[in-house]
């Protein structure tokens, strides 16, 4: 089968998008079927995933963009000299940077790009509606194609595929949801530019063949738009995720029970009080205790845990790594006694993010925080009983963390099926997907 995957997510630019494209184009070429990647030219900026893809035939087509837009987006770039010996080790994304930036001019574009998701690959306008005319080119003039797979976000990989669909050069199309689009659970979108979405949405959603997704949730809402088939094909992880890792450990063995938070805090979404309470409940009821917890925070936006922390005068017992590379972020869960997992605020909205997945392939039990233990994410740690959805309720939370630290884990948390775990690789999903297009394409079979 002659497969275009179009996606302006692929290596080497370092983010879970590309890892789930990467997997996917991968073993469908191991499967015998002819892969091309239609994918954006990267960007210095935009570097760090170095790995093969056998087999696969990936193209990156240069775009040009007003200069105005193209100085806004150097605004948010980090202006510190990356080697190459570092530059896969070290993140330097626009985000991050302004997060660290005073200027209250860029704290107001970071405000506008939070709130709308406009120009940061998720909401209109993006800077890849400039791709998406010279790949339509490209793609219109190597095809036609048997089966066209799009994987958003940006939404511009599906006008891609949309132009080849209508043109009939594509004769099945996959269109690949790793967050919704105009109902996305983080950006609402920029008036005027909504109006044009929904209904280049609701065209997408009409073309379709096949729609895939990353949870029920985000399957249950397509579902409800489209006549098309929608099936979840979870993010998942590599079985190589830990055992690639250099040996020495990142955090110290020193008899302590390290709690580790690595990932994106989301003030709007997430609610980590709760660990906090429980955390101060100890430090003040158990001081012979008190000692033996250290709360390891990593990721963007992670040092807005600090201020309620202070407050609540355990200061000491909270430790803030900030943004690490993607080796020592991964070395820290590695290292964890206990996987702190913060779900979000509305379990309908259907975040099962990336991150759950590596936490399911680390060795340590996952704890996870929010309002609804039925949430995906809850329902994802009952089957593979790697870990407990503990609510909101600090006394439960503080209730299992002194049972941890009295020994007693074994009475509490469940012996976890790494069997069924094991099934959420990247590679096992993606062969799960190609099996429904060639079921869904006999003809090609």
């Amino acid at each position: 089968m002659k497969i275009l995957l179009v996606s302006p997510y692929y290596p080497p630019q370092n983010a879970v998008a590309s890892r789930r494209v990467h997997a996917f184009a991968c073993a469908w070429a191991q499967a015998g079927h002819s892969v091309t990647v239609l994918t954006t030219a990267k960007r210095a900026d935009q570097l760090g995933f170095d790995v093969p893809s056998p087999g696969v035939e990936v193209i990156e087509i240069p775009f040009a963009i007003p200069l105005v837009l193209e100085r806004l987006r150097r605004v948010h770039k980090s202006s510190t000299p990356i080697s190459s010996s570092t530059l896969g080790e070290v993140i330097h994304d626009s985000q991050s940077f302004v997060r660290r930036s005073s200027n209250p001019i860029i704290r107001a574009l970071r405000r506008f790009r939070e709130y709308t998701g406009a120009y940061c690959s998720v909401r209109a306008p993006d800077l890849t509606d400039f791709w998406v005319e010279p790949a339509v080119q490209w793609a219109a003039a190597h095809g036609p194609w048997d089966a066209v797979v799009s994987s958003s976000g940006p939404y511009t990989a599906h006008l891609v595929a949309l132009a080849l669909k209508t043109r009939r050069l594509a004769q099945f199309w996959v269109q690949d949801f790793r967050d919704l689009w105009t109902r996305n659970h983080l950006h609402h979108g920029l008036f005027p530019f909504t109006l044009r979405e929904h209904l280049l949405e609701l065209r997408v959603l009409q073309n379709a063949d096949l729609i895939t997704t990353v949870s029920q949730p985000l399957a249950d809402h397509l579902s409800s738009r489209t006549e098309a088939t929608v099936e979840i094909i979870y993010n998942g992880f590599d079985p190589d995720t830990f055992t690639s890792l250099p040996a020495d450990p990142f955090l110290p063995r020193e008899g302590r029970i390290n709690l580790v938070y690595a990932g994106t805090y989301y003030p709007s979404g997430h609610a980590p009080l709760p660990v906090l309470e429980a955390l101060a409940f100890i430090a003040r009821e158990r001081t012979d205790l008190r000692d033996r917890f250290r709360l390891h925070l990593a990721g963007q936006s992670v040092e807005r845990l600090l201020a309620p922390a202070h407050a609540l005068n355990i200061s000491d017992l909270v430790i803030n790594h900030g943004l690490l590379s993607r080796t020592e972020a991964l070395r820290l869960v590695r290292d964890a006694n206990i996987l702190l997992f913060l779900d979000w605020h509305n379990p309908s909205a259907g975040v099962l993010t990336g991150k759950i997945f590596e936490y399911l392939a680390a060795s340590a039990p996952i704890l996870a925080v929010g309002p609804r233990s039925a949430s995906p994410v809850g329902e994802l740690l009952a089957r593979t009983k790697r870990g407990l959805h503990l609510g909101m309720n600090s006394h439960a939370i503080a209730e299992v963390l002194l049972k941890i630290a009295q020994h007693d884990s074994h009475s509490f948390l469940p012996v976890a099926d790494f069997a069924l775990v094991n099934s959420f690789t990247r590679s096992i999903q993606a062969r799960r997907l190609i099996n429904l297009i060639t079921e869904l394409t006999p003809a090609q079979t």
